[in-house]
């Protein structure tokens, strides 16, 4: 079986579709870092069905899809195929080529296929378990899982010895079945709660049923009472009914009466609102021509008072303009002069600025001329000063030169010396080191030697005491089982030990008789016999109660004894007189014994009074006398075939019954509960517990010695000596490693010191050569330097005397400029005062004329307002004169209003009495209306209540006057309805109609009849009032008269107390509520409660059984995964030595352990499926105390070599090695190539390498590239033989 092909598409890298066809052998895949090697590896483990992101290099699922690049969209899905061939038919599949396919979309979806058909993971992995073949598994190992399978975590390198094992699966079902486990106990303690739920329901209804008969009684009496106290209430509602409608006619008339006198009174009241309205209608109109002149009135009255204020204000503004423009004439006069002083004052000023500026014009010609001078200077002795600047930076850059390169030559000479010495020293230094090193080498040889033989002798003293150790745990388990088993032995000893002495499984009447009282010649059945451990079982089922009987070997004592039993009320006891019947016996039965024709059949024992033995003869004629119908057979088959036409019954050894008419059968019987021998068993239990005994005392004894001997084996001195003559070595080769590093370091020096003379000397000559230079450079430097000093120094004496002149010119010509300014400034300041005076002279001339119009303006006004006024006053006279005559006629009007209205008062007083007396009339008959209705309705309410509560069937007691008074309760609403159309208005009655279905309509929703065990035993007052008309239910007045016959029927009497029946039912209904009320359904619920109880304990029965058997269950896988694993373990041991020799070298050491831990108790846990699987590799010459100590190369050939021993004992069909050979160096991968050659045969490997020489040794070679960024390709080549 090999891997044949793989298909990639919109994997991680793989944009494109990519096939990849291997071939059985070794194939290898090469390419650049980051052209996607890796990736295929990761197909590989994502297909068969790697579900860790970590373990595929990606953060999250949606990874694993090709994300895009710079020129291609990003895929939604991404798939992958493996094919395998399977020739060899390793996979438990009748196909001979497998497909698995997996494909994922980025929206989260994951698809399954094998060979086209769409399945789950779990059938993935079921395919594959046990063969070597999974993400999980050997057959796909990383250069990282190096480390993983080397580190300490005890589970990762254990998964490989599982896989090796094939005992994956047989943990799987081990962890389904421990499931199983969890899902019975959950389900046996649900079903043991509701147990015990079930009982106590089962109890309450027990007692319930007590009391559910008195409640009987109490419901009888009170439904007797209830009906006769329903009886006067509903004959006094009728009679109230009765009395009601004759009231009615008298009220009628009076209504009628009063109705009459509202109509007169209200023609009245209208001709009088008429009137008042008329006059009402005149009032209005004087009041409206009264309104209108008092409002001309006041409009002329304010008129005048305004004029009047108009004329106060004109008066007092003409007084203010006066002086106003007495003040302005003043100002003009004083504003005028000023104004003339000004002018002459700035005309002076602009003379005196024009010869100012002129003069500060030649002054600033000659600052500017000197400006000039200065800048030329200043030019000339910048560039001369940056020249100086360059000659001396050259004449100290030689300096500094020269002195460096001297510096340098003189650093150089010291150094040649220091070179020199060292030399010398480090050459006495080698030899005395070399001398060293012979002396430590001798001395070394010895102590490896007894080191090495220490060892060994350690080593076998360990062996011996591991042997050891494990059988004295071996042993101390036995130990301790048989202690457990001697425990279990006494217990059960004990146990029946306590049920002979204490009776327990006895009614109490026997346990008191024999026990307690200790009567002789009394004694059971089953202690009077004895039966062979074969037929225990059918003999007790077929004695079934009767073996709880008591023999009374003396007839005579049984008077004492029942009136003891009597006395002691220990309940019933069941006798069997013996010696009553032992002379009936010998009386009646003088025949010879019959054996039926099927005894000595195959399969038929025979009687089952045959195989009962005792120590009294009496005792056997009293079995023969139950027994001798009992026939015991081996099977329930024989059982069936001879019941067939026989009145025997047959019995079966596992206690099934069977006669022609009746069968007994079920479950086994449970052998330790049975009475029969126990005496015998007892005895044989007895004799087991000294047997075991006895053993336990030698195995004691065994294991005191093993113990002894292992503690003499005191592995510490063989230790100690190991750890000395280690110590001693170690020393010594440290001593040795440091002279080497000595002598190393000393020749490295030596080396050196040489090359560093030479180059120091020709350095030495280079810097000799450029001093000299330097010399004559620095010389030349500084002439040059002295010649431009001189010239710089006539330049800067030029430069002051031409600043000096021009400092001189610069302070005349800026005293002037200020003054100059300062003149500006007084000019233009003059000039705006000069403005602002003519501004002000003009706007008061305009001022003054605009006073003299307004003075003239307001005098015109004046005069005008006093004609007005003057107009107005004959104009109010004559309105004052209208208003008295309106007042006057307005007055006498409201005079006839009043006497009116007050006559109109006095009417509707009376009118609104007589309509209260009307509405109190009228109100009157609506509620006897509803009066008549709501007796009707509790009449109603009673006859329902009773229909619904006592279910009373009437065609029993229907007669001749029932009839008649139904035809009367029909009628009434009839006869009320043609009076009322008789004697009411049309209005009136649907008024009363209208109140009535308003009253009807506020009955309260919560006091609706609800016919609920509560208010079946409430009174009947609280019955009533709580009943809503509205939700009467439906019924024919049929059904409503057999119920008042019922209530009639039970006619109270002349001396029937009412008052004292309604306390009685009271009384009945809390007793009755108190009681729980009567509940005929009761015995049926505790019966079905029963049964469901029964039920239960069946189902638990059934859940204990499947417990056991799952256990076992466990126990088994458990046993076989144990044996795999050690067997398969020894075997990769014993391979795993022999490659690690072969990869390294013969000399070298390596080996497999099992680690035992200890729980928190101290306890070791010996169980070898969850041992740690410890490695040890010591290559040649070396010591490491953990292989975590070991080189890259050398973990890597370990773990090859732990993985090869795997392959020996059970092969992968495939292998892919993902950069493993990368830490080999060239001597072990030729190891490494050889050994993948050797199990190419039957494995096939596939190679992800960077190596040369692993190229050079496959059969083919895949190029991975990516000839388009982001995109992996792959080029295949084949090599010809």
């Amino acid at each position: 079986m090999y891997l044949s092909k793989l298909e990639i598409f919109g994997f991680k890298s793989f944009a494109d579709k990519t096939t990849i066809e291997f071939d059985s052998g070794v194939s290898a895949v090469v390419g650049p870092n980051g052209s996607g090697k890796s990736n295929i590896v990761d197909a590989m483990r994502w297909v068969l069905g790697e579900q860790g992101d970590k373990a595929l290099r990606s953060q999250k699922r949606e990874d694993v899809v090709f994300n895009g690049t710079r020129f291609r969209k990003p895929l939604s899905v991404a798939e992958v195929a493996l094919t395998i061939q399977n020739n060899k038919g390793l996979l438990p599949t009748e196909y001979s080529e497998v497909q698995i396919a997996r494909r994922f979309f980025r929206s989260g979806e994951t698809e399954y296929f094998l060979n086209g058909t769409q399945v789950r993971l779990k059938d993935i992995k079921e395919l594959f378990a046990d063969t070597g073949i999974g993400p999980d598994a050997y057959s796909v190992i990383e250069l990282k899982m190096v480390e993983t399978i080397l580190s300490n975590v005890k589970n990762e390198r254990r998964k490989l010895f599982e896989e090796a094992s094939g005992i994956v699966s047989y943990k799987h079902n081990r962890d389904l079945t421990y499931n199983r486990l969890e899902s019975v106990k959950e389900t046996l303690n649900r079903v043991n709660d509701i147990i015990r739920e079930k009982q106590r329901t089962v109890n309450a209804l027990e007692r319930q049923l007590k009391r559910n008969e008195e409640a009987k009684n109490v419901s009888e009496e009170l439904r007797v009472l209830e009906l006769k106290v329903y009886k006067v209430d509903y004959d006094n509602l009728m009679a109230e009914i009765e009395n009601i409608k004759e009231n009615e006619g008298s009220n009628i008339d009076l209504k009628n009466q009063i109705e009459v006198e509202l109509k007169q009174n209200d023609t009245i009241l209208d001709n009088l609102r008429n009137e008042l309205k008329e006059i009402d209608t005149q009032l209005a109109n004087y009041n409206n021509d009264l309104q209108n002149v008092r409002e001309q009135i006041n409009f002329i009255e304010r008129e005048n008072l305004v004029n009047t204020e108009k004329s106060k204000n004109l008066t007092t503004d003409i007084n203010r303009i006066t002086e106003d423009n007495d003040r302005l004439e003043a100002q003009i006069e004083r504003n005028t002069s000023t104004h003339e002083e000004l002018e002459k004052k700035t005309k002076v000023l602009q003379n005196t600025l024009i010869m100012s500026e002129d003069s500060l014009k030649e002054k600033k010609v000659k600052v500017d001329e000197t400006i000039k001078v200065i800048t030329e200077k200043k030019n000339e002795l910048v560039g001369f000063g940056s020249k100086m600047k360059d000659i001396n930076k050259l004449v100290n850059t030689k300096k500094i030169s020269y002195e460096k390169n001297k510096s340098s030559y003189d650093a150089n000479l010291n150094q040649l010396e220091k070179l020199s010495s060292g030399n010398k020293d480090s050459l006495m230094q080698l030899d005395e080191l070399q001398v060293k090193k012979n002396t430590l080498e001798d001395e070394l040889k010895p102590n490896l030697e007894k080191l090495r033989v220490a060892e060994n002798t350690l080593r076998d003293k360990e062996n011996e005491k591991t042997n050891l150790t494990a059988k004295i745990s071996e042993k101390e388990k036995k130990v301790n089982e048989k202690r457990i088993e001697l425990q279990n032995i006494k217990a059960k000893a004990d146990a029946l030990k306590n049920l002979i002495d204490s009776f327990d499984d006895y009614s109490e009447g026997i346990k008191y008789l024999i026990k307690d009282k200790g009567i002789k010649n009394l004694t059971t059945i089953v202690d009077a016999i004895d039966v062979e451990d074969k037929f225990k079982i059918a003999i007790e089922t077929a004695l079934g109660e009767v073996s709880n009987y008591v023999i009374a070997n003396d007839s005579n004592d049984m008077d004492a004894i029942l009136r003891s039993l009597e006395e002691s009320k220990k309940g019933k006891v069941t006798f069997i007189l013996n010696d009553k019947l032992l002379e009936s016996y010998q009386q009646n039965f003088f025949f010879e014994e019959y054996t039926p024709d099927f005894i000595g059949e195959k399969g038929v024992y025979g009687i089952a009074d045959k195989f009962v033995k005792s120590k009294k003869d009496e005792y056997l004629i009293l079995m023969k006398y139950i027994l001798d119908e009992f026939v015991i057979v081996d099977t329930v088959e024989t059982a069936k075939r001879l019941s067939k036409g026989n009145y025997y019954k047959f019995i079966t050894l596992d206690g099934d019954i069977f006669t022609e008419g009746f069968i007994r059968s079920g479950s086994e019987t449970n052998k330790e509960g049975l009475k029969l021998g126990r005496e015998k068993q007892i005895q044989k239990l007895d004799d087991e517990y000294k047997e075991y005994n006895i053993e336990v005392e030698s195995d004691l004894k065994d294991l005191e010695q093993l113990t002894i001997h292992n503690s003499e084996i005191d592995l510490k001195v063989y230790k100690r000596v190991v750890d000395e003559l280690r110590k001693i070595c170690d020393d010594l080769e440290l001593e040795i490693q440091k002279i080497d590093n000595k002598r190393e370091i000393l020749n490295k020096q030596y080396t050196e010191n040489e090359a560093g003379y030479e180059k120091v000397s020709e350095i030495n000559k280079a810097l000799l050569a450029s001093v000299d230079i330097l010399i004559k450079e620095v010389a030349d430097a500084e002439a040059e330097q002295n010649n431009a000093e001189k010239q710089l120094s006539f330049l800067t004496d030029e430069f002051n005397e031409v600043e000096q002149e021009y400092s001189k010119c610069s302070v005349d010509y800026n005293s002037f400029n200020v003054e100059v300014t300062k003149l500006r400034n007084e000019l233009k300041n003059e000039e705006e005062h000069f403005k602002r005076m003519s501004n002000t002279l003009e706007s008061s001339r305009r001022q003054l004329a605009k006073n003299n119009e307004t003075l003239a303006l307001n005098e015109k006004q004046i005069e005008d307002i006093k004609a007005k006024i003057d107009s107005n006053a004959s104009q109010l006279n004559e309105y004052k004169e209208e208003e008295k005559i309106l007042t006057r006629s307005y007055n006498e009007v409201k005079a006839a209003y009043e006497g009116k209205e007050a006559e109109r008062y006095k009417i509707d007083l009376e009118q609104r009495q007589k309509r209260i007396d009307f509405d109190r009339i009228s109100q009157g008959l609506v509620d006897a209306q509803v009066k008549i209705r709501e007796n009707q309705v509790r009449a109603e309410q009673i006859v329902d209540f009773i229909r619904k509560k006592y279910e009373i069937r009437v065609e029993d007691y229907y007669g001749e006057e029932e009839k008649k008074d139904a035809v009367i309760e029909e009628k009434i609403p009839e006869q009320i309805e043609e009076k009322t159309e008789d004697k009411i208005e049309e209005k009136i009655s649907e008024v009363i109609a209208e109140e009535i279905e308003q009253i009807t309509a506020e009955q309260s929703p919560d006091e609706s009849v609800e016919t609920t065990e509560d208010e079946t035993q409430t009174e009947p007052e609280h019955y009533e009032e709580s009943t809503s008309v509205t939700e009467i239910p439906d019924a024919t007045v049929e059904t409503k008269q057999e119920v008042i016959q019922e209530v009639r029927r039970f006619d109270p009497g002349e001396d029937f107390n009412l008052y004292d029946s309604r306390r009685r039912v009271d009384e009945l209904s809390e007793r009755l509520k108190r009681l729980g009320g009567y509940q005929e359904m009761l015995f049926a619920d505790f019966e079905n409660d029963r049964k469901e109880l029964e039920e239960l304990i069946k189902q638990r029965d059934d859940l204990l059984e499947s417990e056991k058997d799952i256990r076992k269950t466990i126990d088994k896988i458990n046993k076989e995964a144990r044996e795999r694993f050690l067997n398969t373990f020894n075997k990769i041991r014993e391979n795993f030595i022999n490659i690690f020799k072969q990869l390294f070298s013969e000399g070298d050491e390596a080996d497999l352990k099992m680690m035992f831990e200890q729980d928190e108790d101290g306890k070791m846990d010996d169980d070898p499926l969850e041992a740690k699987i410890e490695i040890t590799a010591k290559p040649r010459g070396k010591r490491p105390t953990s292989i975590e100590l070991l080189s890259g190369g050398e973990k890597t050939l370990t773990a090859i070599a732990l993985l090869f021993a795997i392959y020996l004992v059970k092969p992968s069909p495939f292998c892919i090695l993902d950069e493993v050979d990368a830490p080999l160096d060239v001597a072990n991968l030729g190891r490494f190539n050889d050994m993948i050659r050797r199990f190419s045969d039957n494995t096939q490997f596939i190679l992800i390498t960077h190596n040369e020489r692993t190229m050079e040794t496959v059969d083919r070679l895949y190029g991975v590239t990516m000839q388009e960024p982001g995109v992996t390709t792959i080029v295949e080549t084949r090599f010809k033989d």
